[in-house]
């Protein structure tokens, strides 16, 4: 987002928490082949993340 390095990591902290929740309930209730796309998620946020550090 390049607002700034504190911005960047709250919504790639945010984000990348929701990736997260969405793997531990697909894992918990749904067939193994959802798993891929419930990991969608954790992609922008780390992208956010490392973009916070750079």
């Amino acid at each position: 987002m390049c607002w700034s390095a504190q911005a960047d990591a709250v919504v790639g902290g945010a984000v990348a928490g929701v990736g997260v929740a969405c793997l531990v309930r697909a894992r918990r209730s749904g067939p193994p082949q959802r798993l891929l796309l419930a990991a969608l998620p954790l992609v922008p946020g780390v992208h956010q993340l490392i973009e916070a550090l750079v």
